[in-house]
């Protein structure tokens, strides 16, 4: 009996984690020619979070760092056309990529590396569905044959 009210625990425990993760994602939002806005999902800016910027020719060491205001907000001169990418790094688990491209009309921001919305629910869903397989197996009396 014991053991089954901790197994039950565990089950809701994964459960609610992967509610609670699939709430928190991050994304940016451009301002002007090279400005940008960083909000969690719930529409709360990510403030005073690690930034860098990596220009047309930087390689693997970022060209800038810096950190965000209280809104989320980050700006910066382009000195260079071409594709620019920003890592936006909360510190507590959160953390987002994005690239914009410099000198064009219309320049265009995009997320990296993050699936959407409806990508992560179905891969929640899937996990709460495996705990339930494990849960299945496990809770089956020793001895019992499987089917």
């Amino acid at each position: 009996m014991r053991f089954g009210v901790w197994r039950n625990g565990v089950v809701l425990f994964f459960t609610g984690a992967v509610s609670f993760a699939l709430g928190h994602g991050m994304h940016a939002e451009r301002t002007d020619a090279a400005g940008f806005v960083f909000r969690y999902d719930d529409g709360s800016p990510v403030a005073f979070a690690d930034i860098r910027v990596w220009g047309p020719g930087d390689g693997e060491t970022p060209g800038l760092q810096g950190t965000t205001d209280v809104r989320g907000a980050f700006a910066f001169s382009v000195s260079t056309v071409g594709s620019w990418r920003i890592r936006v790094d909360d510190g507590l688990g959160h953390a987002t990529e994005t690239t914009f491209t410099a000198g064009t009309e219309g320049g265009q921001c995009a997320r990296v590396g993050r699936p959407d919305r409806w990508a992560r629910w179905l891969a929640g869903i899937g996990v709460i569905f495996g705990l339930a397989g494990v849960y299945v197996l496990v809770s089956r009396p020793v001895g019992q044959p499987r089917h």
